[in-house]
């Protein structure tokens, strides 16, 4: 029997944290998934040089994140987790308000 770390994952991994900052970047459109999700992308910018993918299932807070984005202001966002890049496992992705 394989062990847990040579099978293939069948979800992405979850690295549980509830909250970071940074500076927001490239919000997107508010869009619909093909699960008629309603969820919305950015660029989150957590050091001068290290970004990470974000997504957002809250359409309410894409204000807030369009405004930051314009302000150039940090944004504390809380409720997150911080789960592996899809293609590349060695970085990962913010996912806001996921189920």
């Amino acid at each position: 029997m394989a062990s847990g770390s040579e099978m293939p994952m069948a979800k992405r991994q979850k690295l549980e944290e509830e909250e970071v900052s940074g500076y927001i970047h490239a919000v997107s459109p508010i869009k619909t998934s093909a699960r008629n999700t309603k969820y919305f992308d950015a660029k989150l910018q957590v050091e001068s040089d290290v970004y990470q993918k974000m997504v957002c299932f809250d359409p309410s807070k894409h204000s807030d994140f369009v405004e930051a984005q314009r302000g150039k202001s940090p944004l504390n966002i809380t409720g997150i987790k911080e789960v592996l890049n899809r293609e590349n496992n060695q970085k990962t992705d913010v996912l806001v308000n996921a189920r």
